[in-house]
């Protein structure tokens, strides 16, 4: 599970590979106030362990980064046409981003991730080994949304993270095609909502008794889910904000490739600061959606109103690049310098123009 109070770099990649499909024996485990369910699979590799690994170079790059479940295998994509996702309907991999995972464990926890699946383009994902997942809905800039193929395809500046997934075993076609599943299940605010009604807590609010998962599958059976977060017509006044998530700075060069991947989203950039490098989701609350900016959950997620401190800067997708270049790294790659402010402002972005005048200087990120 992720640690909601580090803001260490996540060392996963934003997508997320499986194994061929092989005999499962699936049973609910009894585990106190744990929201999973037990898989037993009579297969070699266990699919939620996703790592990441680094593969040799090949010509013209300097090191990617691959899924690994098991062994490392190297899957070079094959042309457009003879790929899966040529078929594949919807692209959920292309509008669905994984951000940060966070813990569940009290019932302030549960509506905290309410309060949060309330926002605009912000969905919850519950996989069955019990991790909670933070999606950002968006669809890639690079996607043609006639053809649902990717305009980078092939190309070099193709993420890595793109071109070594494994579209054969695709993990979003399954999980994004219904609104629960065996093996995942989607939740907005009604859903959450209504989760909550479902689960005993102690006196100090801590979560001891959740439902079963077939159980939950069966209670969401009478609550669909609704349009994207925050885009459905409730009567409310708008208010343009963003969420701050972590991780923090990454730790290598070839941690950069997956930040090249996020920002390659709309709505998506990295707030960089003499301390901290964050991910800013560009969203926005309803006049009547509970307690608006700032605000802070799950220790490390900040919401405010759209705009900069005056020691932030603001990253996108094309500036990445050059922000490598301005990390000094060792020779296995571990960053240990990062860019100061004022080299981002000689170098790349030049002083900030998008300040907000709401977020007065000095003060904390989130109450």
């Amino acid at each position: 599970m992720f640690d909601r109070c580090s803001g260490s770099f996540i060392e996963e990649p934003p997508v997320h590979g499986e194994r061929p499909r092989a005999q499962y024996r699936m049973r609910v485990v009894p585990v106190r106030g744990k929201f999973r369910r037990h898989v037993d699979a009579d297969r070699e590799f266990p699919d939620d362990r996703v790592a990441m690994e680094i593969l040799p170079n090949r010509p013209g790059t300097t090191g990617h980064i691959i899924l690994s479940e098991g062994p490392t295998v190297a899957a070079y994509a094959p042309t457009w046409g003879e790929s899966p996702c040529a078929s594949c309907i919807g692209s959920p991999c292309c509008r669905n981003v994984p951000i940060t995972k966070i813990s569940i464990d009290t019932e302030a926890d549960l509506l905290d991730a309410a309060w949060l699946a309330g926002l605009e383009a912000i969905e919850i994902g519950l996989r069955d080994d019990g991790t909670w997942t933070v999606f950002y809905q968006q669809s890639c800039r690079f996607l043609d949304d006639e053809t649902g193929g990717c305009r980078l395809h092939e190309l070099p500046d193709q993420p890595d993270v793109c071109v070594r997934y494994d579209a054969r075993t695709c993990w979003y076609r399954h999980a994004f095609a219904h609104d629960a599943s065996p093996r995942f299940i989607r939740f907005d605010r009604e859903r959450l909502l209504e989760l909550h009604r479902h689960v005993i807590c102690d006196e100090k609010g801590e979560i001891r008794k959740v439902p079963d998962w077939e159980d939950i599958l069966t209670m969401l059976q009478a609550v669909p889910l609704g349009e994207p977060s925050g885009t459905r017509e409730t009567g409310g006044t708008a208010t343009e904000c963003e969420l701050l998530m972590p991780p923090a700075r990454p730790a290598t060069i070839r941690q950069l490739d997956l930040v090249k991947f996020r920002l390659g989203f709309p709505g998506i950039s990295l707030v960089v600061s003499e301390t901290e490098w964050r991910f800013s989701l560009r969203t926005s609350v309803l006049g009547d959606h509970r307690d608006g900016p700032p605000r802070r959950v799950f220790t490390a997620i900040d919401l405010r109103p759209y705009g900069l401190l005056p020691d932030e800067r603001r990253i996108d997708r094309a500036m990445v690049p050059r922000l490598a270049t301005l990390c000094a790294a060792d020779e296995a790659g571990l960053i240990v310098a990062y860019p100061t402010v004022l080299q981002i402002d000689a170098e790349i972005t030049g002083p900030p123009s998008d300040t907000s005048p709401d977020v007065p200087p000095g003060s904390p990120r989130a109450a």
